[in-house]
């Protein structure tokens, strides 16, 4: 299913619009801190917010069509938007109080340059509907930076780790979740996914469609197919908003 996507915008040059719109989906892109009280959330399938990205507006707005399963969050990775986060619940400040709830686990580590294999995407459950039809264990993901969530909410669950921490974690009971796609497409600034593996991109397709509320049908496929982009045309969707 096509998606109706609201983008955060801001200051960072990362932007995922070409990212989500290569995908099939419809995007808005607007800066987060117009989004206000009247700000009419259900006419958007999910609010999409990426590293860069300024706070929320009005939060309590944000939330509340989240409770009223008017719209779904997906936080690619949303350093900039920590705030907004653990308001949703994704998150939770440390006890000093300083909202360093996303960190990120580069190639070479930072304190002693060590390398580290941030490809490696290690799925520890598979009875979410985003990761039911992975499998259990080390997948590629090909990608040069791996997210961490330093600090879990106290009501999510960790679908799988990346190197250094949780890396996929979804709310137990809104439709929120963080992923670990970096949000920066290939360009003259970046390129770091540009190994990105079809797991990876099935990974931000099912995290999208199950934070619209739709229902992941169930397509068994081979694992050798997910070596192949063009495996992702085969699969189905169907909508249906969830009720939580």
């Amino acid at each position: 299913n096509a998606l109706s996507i609201l983008l955060s915008g801001g200051t960072d040059t990362r932007d995922l619009t070409e990212r989500l719109t290569s995908l099939g989906h419809t995007v808005t892109k607007e800066n987060a801190t117009w989004w206000g009280i009247s700000m009419d959330y259900s006419q958007y399938d999910v609010v999409a917010l990426h590293y860069g990205t300024n706070e929320v507006g009005d939060m309590g707005n944000l939330l509340a069509s989240v409770q009223n399963n008017d719209v779904g969050v997906v936080c690619f990775r949303c350093w900039g938007a920590n705030d907004t986060a653990e308001f949703l619940g994704i998150t939770s400040l440390d006890q000093e109080g300083i909202p360093d709830n996303l960190d990120f686990q580069y190639a070479y580590e930072r304190e002693n340059f060590a390398n580290t294999d941030t490809s490696a995407f290690d799925i520890v459950d598979t009875s979410h509907p985003i990761t039911q039809y992975m499998n259990l264990g080390i997948n590629d993901l090909g990608y040069t930076y791996m997210s961490k969530v330093a600090f879990l909410g106290a009501s999510t669950t960790v679908l799988a780790n990346g190197a250094d921490g949780a890396a996929l974690v979804v709310h137990d009971t809104l439709r929120v979740a963080i992923t670990p796609y970096y949000g920066y497409p290939w360009s003259a600034e970046g390129g770091y996914e540009e190994e990105e593996t079809a797991l990876a991109m099935q990974l931000t397709e099912n995290t999208l469609q199950w934070a619209a509320g739709m229902t992941i049908v169930p397509v068994p496929i081979p694992a050798a197919v997910w070596l192949f982009g063009s495996a992702l045309a085969g699969l189905g969707w169907m909508r249906r908003k969830q009720t939580v």
